[in-house]
């Protein structure tokens, strides 16, 4: 609750959708636990996870990747780069918290797993009034994607249009013309945009469907995206990171205690999550069957090929 304390994150009263039909409704977060929504400042938010870990003692190097990771007798051995140039470390245990690039279990020879080619068109759109709706998110489908939108407590706006890979690259005028013929078309966004002169500056990031297969090492784990990633559909993305860190936490300090196989044990209970967030997801896309001849939406209808294991 303290990371979420920060008056900058700001409240959503639910969801106003248009998904599987015309029509636009809403749900309410009213009967929730907290009876709100919390719309995350996702940079406030990670400057308190980072405070919170070098509090617990955590020492961390910023502006620093990884460029080599293998396993040796007893230890793993990294290369890394940073501001001060490279440099060598050992280590007894390896935690892959990397997103989706999943960079140290690749290192270590996993190839990941993805079952779609999904990326996102985000536009930030700056603004200076207090959401007039309450922060309420919004959510549409279309013929190939869907939106997702809000105003957050800053005035900010996000617009966000989820499609394939595939069809960004098709689009003869790329991805800002594709924003913008969708923008066009919806009912939802449309007026969350405003009125603008010029098109705002679009970020591309990927929002594929992913597992890693863990490397046969005993004290190898991935947590977070680097070990599955969920399509941003489900809103599971940061609690699910979270619950990650802290189950792989367990995991690791019981097989560090002599539990051999607690780690193995932790990445099969994974997989068998991410078999039935796969399910949930085929559940959700099913909803909307408008558009049939779409390799969009028909692809995500396919229950039977969106198995991990």
């Amino acid at each position: 609750d303290k990371l979420l304390a920060d008056e900058r994150h700001g409240a959503s009263p639910g969801v106003r959708s248009s998904w599987g039909a015309d029509a636009i409704t809403d749900k309410e977060y009213f009967f929730t636990l907290r009876q709100s929504g919390i719309n995350l400042r996702r940079g406030v938010f990670d400057e308190a996870m980072l405070q919170a870990a070098e509090s617990a003692g955590v020492t961390l190097l910023f502006s620093t990747r990884l460029t080599r990771l293998r396993r040796t007798p007893g230890e793993y051995r990294a290369m890394l780069r940073g501001p001060g140039g490279s440099q060598a470390i050992n280590a007894r245990m390896v935690i892959d918290a990397s997103g989706r690039r999943a960079t140290a279990g690749r290192q270590l020879g996993s190839v990941r797993k993805r079952f779609d080619r999904m990326v996102g068109l985000v536009a930030r759109i700056e603004g200076h009034a207090p959401p007039a709706d309450g922060g309420r998110v919004r959510i549409e489908s279309m013929e190939d994607g869907w939106w997702y939108g809000v105003q957050l407590q800053c005035g900010d706006r996000l617009l966000t249009y989820m499609t394939d890979a595939d069809v960004l690259k098709r689009h003869p005028r790329g991805a800002q013309a594709l924003w913008q013929e969708r923008l066009a078309a919806s009912n939802l966004m449309t007026p969350l945009a405003g009125d603008r002169r010029d098109p705002p500056a679009l970020d591309i990031f990927d929002a594929s469907s992913q597992y890693l297969p863990p490397p046969k090492d005993r004290f190898f784990l991935a947590v977070g995206d680097a070990a599955m990633a969920f399509d941003p559909i489900s809103s599971w993305g940061i609690t699910k990171a979270l619950c990650d860190g802290y189950h792989g936490a367990r995991a690791m300090e019981r097989e560090f205690l002599g539990e051999t196989g607690a780690i193995a044990d932790y990445a099969t209970r994974r997989l068998g999550e991410f078999d039935k967030y796969m399910t949930k997801r085929t559940t959700v896309y099913e909803a909307e069957c408008r558009w049939e001849h779409s390799g969009f939406w028909r692809s995500r209808h396919r229950a039977h090929e969106n198995r991990a294991s």
